[in-house]
């Protein structure tokens, strides 16, 4: 029986053994797979990069030293005039027309000038187009005319799609003249990258709501792509447009009818990471690269799809299988010699070595006695433990050397002997220069034909365990000491907390029932400064009444902060809900804005976005409240350059619509250091900045205050010297046309130079 046993061991143990090896060549065999996919992946987002930045850097190279040369800007300025726009048209027409020409030849699709607020001046492709606005439709055109910096990146076209280059063009004294963009097919960079890689077709897919800006007449250009005709499009899939790639080989749209079975390969699309991926047809292998593409947002636009022969992977195959066949052959051939040398050897042998190595390994001390009580076997560990010599103990009794059953002594009184049977518990050892420690021990005695014969014990050392438990219950008993005085602590704060939050409603509500009173003699003597103003006064009298007048406005200012502060506490602020002009609050907080300027060196800008609605409903006044202390705070940290409030539309439904406000300047900024307490009533930022620029700190805590009323959010972004951008959501709602009056004409932007 035990020999059947031993056999099925074995067999079980071949069997591992076996599977093991299988497994390792199985994943080498999936590491070279994944090693060959990468690289083909690797070598095929390297020659895209390369081949888009070549085309990149030549065309910047192009428009600094031919498109932004003086005489060149100088016809842009005439442009910016409506009466000399049709002869700069022409002279730039001329000036550039044979160069597109050789450009055309080389590749190249579009060429145009644009206005500023991205209007098309001259398309080169298309000369009698010019006038209407790309904002919408050409993201990049307009990024890179409001930020004054090139955008480069993939685009989907109304004629073709392909990648876009966007350059801005000022004067010498940094005013924007508008912006000049080429353009690439698809085509042009499919057969560079093609060039870099030979026998490989490549075709571009697209996302389908990639498409949602263009017209119902451009959308005709796109069908669905085979491999997944639900999310992805193929731009021009019968090649009928001038710059079409040629058409896909049948083995090459037979991989991507494939690819619709392959849920793998779709869920990397769709969540763009691409990849690159073994395809079969019959008994040929294929591979299918997917270089991610995206837009001049960075959002993913679609894929650079290539198909080439994956012979190489048809070989790791064949490989894999012969080196999986040898391993068997030689797993077997092993198991069998390892099987005939185990049979010869001694079962008792082998139970020694057995528990030779399990006392000879085994952390705890192990030793053996006869039945004299003589020690007969000590493992190394129970040596140490005692620090004795191994070889001086055989031949003792424990008792005599490291084991006292009392204080004096007795072989007799030892629970160890007294058990005659299996015993657990503790005892006390000796090590060698007398010093008892505490141990845990196991002892079984070894009975043959039923007298004892002899014991084995098992101890380990507990004494640093016994020593850590009672620090622990001391340790337990102090904490428990601790946490009674943390408690009496802690009630005693939350009655000192209950004391000053009532205090502090008390106040609130005495501020917000005595607005009226305070504010009203403050109104009586601004308004007798005023009156005073227009009667006769010599000069050092209208100094000292104008003197008079702005020290009032200021405390006024200061006690409106603090009693709309008090109300908020007190939850007296009622939001108002009326229609109103979002356009006209905009601008008249931006002249109230341009009023505290000044003299300073600083541009006030305010733009409203084209899609946001022109009448909405809420508290307007609160509303102008936020922009002024937001650009109040720009204006007042902005020693030179531009403060900027710009308002878009976040979400827009039947029953809500949402703006973001953004107040931007290039100011002094926020350290790290002083956004703590940005928010906080009463703090600024830096305590030196009351002396040198005023306030009472009060501003961006009103204006949480309200938005959290209003149901918005505020958040920023700021950096030392570079200037602070702030945000706000604020929830509308859009007004109903019959309490709207009639809409003005709406101004994308309005700019007040300085």
């Amino acid at each position: 029986m035990m020999r059947i046993r031993h056999r099925i061991a074995f067999a079980l143990f071949l069997l591992l053994a076996w599977m093991a090896v299988a497994g390792m060549f199985r994943q080498r065999h999936a590491e070279q797979k994944s090693a060959y996919l990468n690289q083909r992946l690797e070598m095929q987002d390297l020659a895209w990069r390369a081949t888009v930045r070549s085309f990149e850097d030549g065309l910047g190279v192009y428009v600094d030293e031919y498109v932004r040369r003086p005489e060149i800007l100088d016809l842009l300025v005439m442009a910016q005039d409506e009466s000399q726009r049709v002869q700069a048209r022409a002279l730039l027409y001329r000036e550039f027309f044979p160069v597109y020409r050789k450009l055309r030849a080389r590749g190249m699709r579009q060429f145009q000038f644009h206005l500023p607020r991205a209007v098309s001046l001259l398309r080169f492709h298309a000369p009698h187009l010019s006038g209407d606005s790309l904002v919408t439709v050409r993201p990049a055109i307009r990024m890179a005319q409001l930020r004054r910096q090139t955008f480069e990146g993939f685009e989907v076209g109304k004629v073709i799609s392909g990648f876009r280059s966007v350059y801005p063009l000022e004067d010498d004294d940094g005013r924007l003249l508008g912006s000049v963009e080429l353009g690439l097919p698809f085509d042009t960079l499919r057969r560079a990258v093609a060039e870099l890689k030979p026998n490989t077709e490549f075709n571009l897919i697209l996302r389908k709501d990639a498409l949602r800006h263009l017209f119902d007449e451009s959308l005709g250009l796109y069908g669905p792509w085979a491999g997944d005709p639900i999310a992805w499009v193929e731009e021009d899939p019968r090649r009928e447009l001038p710059d079409a790639p040629p058409p896909l080989s049948f083995t090459s749209r037979r991989l991507e009818a494939r690819i619709a079975e392959r849920r793998d390969i779709r869920r990397a699309l769709e969540t763009g990471e691409g990849g690159a991926f073994k395809l079969t047809l019959g008994a040929k292998a294929y591979v299918a690269v997917f270089t991610p593409i995206s837009d001049v947002r960075g959002d993913l636009a679609g894929y650079l799809a290539s198909y080439a022969d994956g012979r190489a992977l048809a070989q790791q195959d064949v490989n894999y299988f012969t080196n999986l066949a040898l391993t068997t052959f030689f797993v077997m051939l092993a198991g069998w010699a390892l099987y005939r040398l185990m049979e010869n050897r001694s079962r008792l042998a082998q139970e020694r070595r057995q528990f030779q190595a399990i006392a000879e390994s085994m952390g705890e001390g192990l030793y053996v006695t006869d039945s004299a009580g003589q020690l007969t076997y000590i493992n190394p560990a129970g040596a140490s433990l005692l620090e004795r010599d191994r070889n001086k103990l055989l031949g003792q009794s424990p008792h005599d050397s490291f084991h006292p059953a009392t204080s004096t002594g007795g072989r007799s009184d030892c629970p160890l002997c007294r058990s005659r049977g299996p015993f657990h518990g503790e005892l006390i050892f000796l090590r060698s220069n007398h010093e008892p420690f505490v141990v845990r021990a196991a002892s079984c005695p070894l009975i043959e034909s039923g007298a004892v014969r002899g014991m084995v014990t098992v101890f380990e050392d507990i004494s640093e365990r016994k020593r850590t438990e009672a620090e622990l219950l001391r340790a337990k008993e102090s904490l428990e000491k601790a946490n009674e005085r943390l408690k009496r602590a802690i009630a005693h704060s939350n009655r000192m907390a209950g004391q000053a939050r009532n205090a502090n409603e008390a106040k609130s509500r005495f501020l917000a029932n005595m607005s009226h009173e305070i504010r009203t003699p403050m109104n009586g003597i601004v308004g007798m400064a005023e009156l005073m103003l227009g009667t006769t006064l010599d000069k050092e009298q209208e100094q000292y009444v104008r003197t008079m007048r702005a020290c009032g406005e200021s405390l006024l200012s200061i006690i409106n902060d603090i009693l709309d502060f008090s109300k908020i506490e007190a939850d007296r602020l009622v939001l108002a809900e009326e229609n109103f002009n979002l356009l006209e609050l905009v601008e008249e907080s931006a002249d109230l804005l341009v009023m505290q300027i000044g003299d300073k060196p600083v541009e006030m800008i305010s733009y409203v976005a084209p899609d946001v609605p022109l009448w909405l409903k809420g508290d307007p006044g609160r509303l102008r409240q936020i922009l002024l202390n937001l650009g109040s705070n720009a204006v007042k940290f902005t020693p030179s350059g531009e403060v900027a409030i710009l308002v878009s539309l976040a979400e827009c439904t039947d029953e809500r619509a949402t703006v973001c406000c953004e107040v931007r300047d290039t100011g002094i900024g926020i350290s790290a250091e002083q956004r703590e307490k940005l928010f906080l009533p009463f703090e600024q930022g830096d305590a030196s900045s009351t002396r040198q620029f005023g306030g009472t700190g009060l501003g961006l805590a009103i204006t949480r205050r309200l938005l959290d009323l209003m149901g918005g959010t505020i958040n920023y972004d700021s950096a030392p010297g570079k200037g602070t951008t702030f945000r706000c959501t604020i929830p509308l709602k859009p007004a109903l046309l019959e309490d709207s009056p009639s809409d003005p004409p709406i101004l994308d932007c309005v700019d007040v130079p300085m």
